[in-house]
């Protein structure tokens, strides 16, 4: 089981706000954790490892990170 929180708007947001959001799940995925922040939007997810234990880190990045 995963977990995924997130927030979006008109306002700044900062990784500090999807911290005590991702706390709350940590019970749907204790073996990873991923965060994105941008101007409008936070989003972080939880990962439980099953399938691909060393490289299943998200969120997934292309060569340019982004």
């Amino acid at each position: 089981m995963c977990g995924i929180a997130g927030v979006f708007g008109d306002e700044q947001f900062t990784s500090a706000v999807i911290g005590p959001m991702l706390d709350v799940i940590t019970h749907r995925g204790p073996d990873d954790e991923g965060r994105l922040t941008a101007p409008a939007f936070s989003f972080g997810m939880r990962r439980l490892s099953i399938i691909d234990v060393a490289g299943g880190h998200q969120p997934i990045w292309n060569e340019d990170g982004t």
